[in-house]
C-alpha cells in the first residue's frame, strides 16, 4: 500500500543515515584534513598573538586571567592533535593503504577537531584583555613614629587633608623652606590616606631642579609596575595616562619642584580628565604653585621655639637637661632657626659633647661666615649642618660622606656603587674586597645614624637630603677641590681654568656630547661621566692630561669604543663600564696593570685580554654579569 513503509525501506533509510557520514569520512578524509590544516594556521597565529600579550603582561607583573590560561592550554592540546592527524593523513598514500579504518578515523577526527578549532577562534575574539594590572607597591612611606606632629606640621597636615577631600580641588601646593620637612609631611599624609582608604593608589616621585620628563615618567611607571617597552615621547605619556585612568582614586605626589611642569606632557590625568586623580606638589618657591595653577596652597612654617627645643632635645639626649648644658644647648637650638633638618643633624652630632664643645659650636653658628648665599637658606642653617660634618669621628667617614654628593640629587646610591669610588681613592685603606665592604657599611651606618645620609625605602640603598647635599657640595668644592655638576642638563665640558686644581669631577646624568681633544686635568683623581646619554665618542687623546686618575666611571653611556689614550692612565685603580651596551672591544684594559676594580656588567664585549688581566696583582673585583 502506498504511504506504508516496509521494513526494507526503513532499513535502507537507516543504513543511508548511518553509512552516509562514514562513507564521507572515508572518501573526503583528505579534504577534511586540508580544511583543518588551514584553520589551524589561523589558530596558531591567534595563539602566538595572545601568548605575546601574556608574556608582556607577566614581565610587568600583571595577573593573567584564568580564562586566558585555560584557553591557551586547550589550544596547545588541539594543536598537538592536529599535528598528529596531519602526520596520519600524509601516511595514507594509495587507494588501498589506509582504506576503511585509517581514512575513516582521520576524516572523522579532522572534522571534529575543525569544529573545536572554530570554537576556540570564536572564544579568542572575547579575549581583548589578558590580565589585570599588577598590584601597586606604593612608596615605602615614612614610618609613623618618625613623624613629629608639631603645631606647624599638624596645621599644615590638616589643611592638606581638607583639600584632598574637596572634590573641587585637583592640584594642591605645599611650599616652604628647604629642609623644613615637606617631604616627610607628604610621606605621612600618603601613609594616612592609604590607611584610611581615601585613595587606593599613592605614588610619590622626586622632580628636583633639572626635571627630567622621562625620569619622572619612569619613576611613576615603576610604582605602577608599568613597562613602557620601546615607546618614546607622546606614546609614553599616553600609556601612562591610560594606566592612571584605570585607578578609581589615585594620589600623585610630585616632590621638590623648582619650576612648572606640564602634567599632560608627563601623562598625569587630573581635573576634567580624571576627577579621581589628585596631585600634590611640594616646592621651595611659592611662585611654582601659581605656575601650576594650584587650587589650594599650604605653607609649611618653621618650628616654634618650644617645638624646636623638643626635636633638638630628642636627638641630643637627656644630658642637655643638666644645669651645665641646658642654657647653651637651648641657644644652639635657637640658632637652627626652626629648621628640622638642621636641628636633627646638629643634635645628633652634639651627643655626649662637653661644655667647651657646645660653646664652640654656638660661637661658630653666630659667626656664620663660611657659606655663600643659597636660595631660601639662612647661613646659620648651613653652618649647623657643616658643624655636623665637622664632628664626624674620622677623616674616612667625612670622605665617604662627601663622595655621596658626586651623585645627582635624589639619586638612589647603592653601597656597591659607592664602594668603587671609595676603593679607587683607597679611602678605607689597602684591604681586600670583603673587608672594604664591611668597613664601608660601618661608615654608612654612622652617617645614617647621624642623619647626614638617609636609608632608602627598599633594596638597601642610601640617599642624601637635598639641603644636606647642597652643604656637602660647598664643603667638597671649598676644601677638597671637587667640581660637582651632576644632573644639571649641561651640554659642554667645563672651562680649562676650572679644571686646573680639580681633583674630583662629576658630570653624571648630563647631556655632554663633545669632549675636548685633550683635557688638562693634572691633579684629577676621580672622573664620573656615568649616565651621560648623549656621550657617544671620546676623542683619542682625551685622557693624555689625566695621568693621575685613579677612578673612571663611564657606565651607562652609549660609547662604542675606548680611546687609545686610556693606556695613559697608568695609576687607574677603578674602571666602571657597566651598561655600555655598544662597547665590544676592551683590549686596552690589558695595559692598566694597577686596576683593582673592573666592572663590565651589561656590555657587548666579545673578548677580554685574559692573559694580561691574570697578571694584575692587585685585582679585587672583575664583574661580568650580563
Amino acid at each position: 500500500m502506498e504511504g506504508l513503509a516496509t521494513p526494507a525501506t526503513e532499513a535502507a533509510k537507516y543504513s543511508s543515515a548511518f553509512l552516509g557520514p562514514r562513507i564521507s569520512y572515508i572518501v573526503h578524509y583528505k579534504q577534511y584534513a586540508e580544511d583543518l590544516s588551514n584553520k589551524v594556521e589561523d589558530l596558531t597565529s591567534t595563539r602566538n598573538d595572545i601568548k605575546g600579550r601574556v608574556e608582556t603582561a607577566r614581565r610587568r607583573g600583571d595577573t593573567v586571567y584564568q580564562v586566558v590560561e585555560r584557553w591557551l592550554k586547550k589550544v596547545d592540546k588541539v594543536l598537538t592533535d592536529a599535528i598528529e592527524l596531519k602526520t596520519k593523513a600524509s601516511g595514507i598514500d594509495s587507494s588501498f593503504k589506509g582504506w576503511g579504518g585509517g581514512r575513516y578515523k582521520v576524516g572523522k577526527r579532522s572534522q571534529k577537531t575543525f569544529v573545536t578549532v572554530t570554537e576556540l577562534l570564536n572564544e579568542a575574539k572575547n579575549l581583548n584583555d589578558v590580565s589585570n594590572p599588577a598590584p601597586i607597591y606604593d612608596i615605602e612611606l615614612m614610618p609613623t613614629e618618625d613623624f613629629e606632629a608639631f603645631e606647624s606640621t599638624k596645621s599644615a597636615m590638616d589643611l592638606v587633608m581638607k583639600a584632598l577631600t574637596n572634590d573641587k580641588v585637583s592640584i594642591i601646593g605645599v611650599h616652604g623652606m628647604g629642609g623644613i620637612g615637606k617631604t616627610t609631611l607628604m610621606r605621612k599624609i600618603g601613609h594616612q590616606v592609604k590607611m584610611n582608604k581615601l585613595f587606593n593608589v599613592v605614588v610619590m616621585v622626586s622632580v628636583s631642579q633639572n626635571h627630567d620628563l622621562k625620569k619622572i615618567q619612569d619613576e611613576i611607571a615603576e610604582e605602577l609596575c608599568l613597562s613602557f617597552g620601546q615607546e618614546r615621547g607622546d606614546l609614553r605619556a599616553r600609556k601612562l595616562f591610560q594606566r592612571l585612568k584605570q585607578e578609581m582614586r589615585v594620589l600623585i605626589i610630585l616632590d621638590d619642584m623648582w619650576k612648572g611642569l606640564d602634567l599632560m606632557e608627563v601623562g598625569i590625568p587630573c581635573g576634567e580628565h580624571h576627577t579621581g586623580c589628585k596631585v600634590v606638589l611640594t616646592t621651595r618657591r611659592q611662585d611654582v604653585c601659581g605656575t601650576m595653577k594650584t587650587q589650594a596652597n599650604v605653607r609649611l612654617e618653621c618650628l616654634s621655639e618650644p617645638d624646636s627645643w623638643r626635636l633638638f632635645q630628642k636627638n641630643t639626649g637627656s644630658e642637655v637637661d643638666s644645669s651645665d648644658l641646658n642654657k647653651v644647648a637651648k641657644d644652639v637650638a635657637k640658632e637652627c632657626k626652626g629648621l628640622p633638618v638642621a636641628l636633627v643633624t646638629l643634635g645628633r652630632a652634639m651627643r655626649d659633647k662637653d661644655q667647651n664643645a657646645w660653646q664652640n659650636v654656638l660661637e661658630q653658628l653666630r659667626q656664620s661666615d663660611y657659606f655663600t648665599y643659597i636660595e631660601d637658606m639662612e647661613p646659620r642653617v648651613f653652618q649647623a649642618i657643616k658643624l655636623s660634618y665637622d664632628y664626624l669621628p674620622t677623616d674616612e667617614t667625612k670622605a665617604v660622606f662627601l663622595f655621596c654628593c658626586l651623585f645627582p640629587e635624589d639619586h638612589k646610591i647603592s653601597t656597591d656603587e659607592l664602594l668603587r669610588y671609595v676603593m679607587g681613592e683607597a679611602l678605607v685603606g689597602n684591604i681586600n674586597l670583603k673587608q672594604a665592604k664591611r668597613k664601608l657599611q660601618t661608615v654608612v651606618d654612622k652617617l645614617t645614624s647621624s642623619h647626614l645620609l638617609l636609608k632608602g625605602d627598599r633594596d638597601g640603598y642610601i640617599l642624601m637630603h637635598d639641603v644636606i647635599r647642597d652643604v656637602s657640595i660647598i664643603i667638597a668644592s671649598k676644601e677638597h677641590d671637587f667640581i660637582v655638576r651632576a644632573g644639571r642638563g649641561l651640554e659642554a665640558w667645563p672651562e680649562k681654568e676650572m679644571l686646573e686644581k680639580c681633583r674630583r669631577l662629576s658630570l653624571m646624568s648630563n647631556e655632554v656630547t663633545d669632549l675636548p681633544e685633550r683635557s688638562e686635568c693634572p691633579n684629577i683623581l676621580t672622573l664620573a661621566l656615568s649616565r651621560c646619554q648623549s656621550l657617544e665618542i671620546i676623542p683619542e687623546s682625551f685622557f693624555e692630561g689625566m695621568t693621575s686618575l685613579v677612578t673612571l666611571d663611564l657606565s651607562h653611556t652609549p660609547i662604542l669604543s675606548l680611546p687609545s689614550s686610556l693606556a695613559c692612565l697608568e695609576n687607574l685603580r677603578t674602571l666602571c663600564l657597566d651598561g655600555c651596551s655598544g662597547l665590544q672591544d676592551v683590549s686596552l684594559i690589558g695595559k692598566l696593570n694597577k686596576l683593582e676594580m673592573i666592572s663590565l656588567k651589561k656590555t657587548s664585549i666579545k673578548m677580554l685580554p685574559v692573559k694580561e688581566i691574570r697578571g694584575f696583582t692587585n685585582l679585587k673585583l672583575l664583574s661580568l654579569e650580563s
